[in-house]
């Protein structure tokens, strides 16, 4: 099958018979236009396909979108809006418990505000209820204070629950309009 003068070639370079199985590969594929035989006898040859050699062999990978994929896109949305929700109402809850917290501190610390004036004009002896009153105000305070933080973070959880609950609403309407590509008997 060989021509000889192909061997005498071989015998007089004095070529490695790597070397030759790969120069015989690329004698052959240019004849034969098929890339996937140089890369089946050397691995370290790589040509890129241009799209009208592509084998006929390829797998194409078809992805369509079945009536159940969009109802579980919705059903993943609608729990991202419950969460949502969940977290908006708890968030407004601790706003107003907050707001309620920092007005009995205000009241409080109204009182102990003036025990602690009427003590720096002397008018007042200072007292260990007088102080107790002040400290109380001031863990009220701090308490109101806390109370407002948590209240801030889970809006902000909130917000990023609507966001994401937002995004997967637009995934299921994509994923819809998909359907009625791939499906458009299911339009009727």
């Amino acid at each position: 099958f060989v021509h000889p003068s192909y061997t005498s070639a071989v015998t007089m370079m004095k070529l490695q018979p790597s070397t030759v199985v790969l120069l015989f590969s690329v004698l052959l594929s240019s004849l034969l236009q098929c890339p996937h035989f140089i890369s089946a006898f050397s691995p370290q040859i790589r040509i890129s396909r241009s799209p009208h050699l592509r084998s006929p062999f390829a797998v194409t990978k078809l992805r369509v979108t079945t009536e159940e994929d969009v109802i579980a896109l919705l059903k993943e949305s609608e729990k991202l809006a419950d969460e949502a929700l969940r977290l908006r109402k708890e968030a407004e809850a601790l706003s107003s418990l907050a707001e309620e917290m920092a007005d009995h501190a205000a009241s409080s610390s109204e009182g102990a505000s003036e025990y602690l004036s009427g003590v720096a004009d002397t008018q007042v002896a200072l007292s260990l209820s007088g102080v107790a009153d002040t400290q109380v105000a001031m863990n009220a305070s701090l308490d109101a204070g806390s109370a407002l933080e948590n209240a801030i973070l889970l809006a902000e959880e909130a917000d990023l629950a609507e966001g994401m609950a937002e995004k997967a609403l637009k995934e299921v309407e994509e994923a819809f309009e998909k359907h009625l590509i791939d499906f458009p008997e299911a339009d009727e």
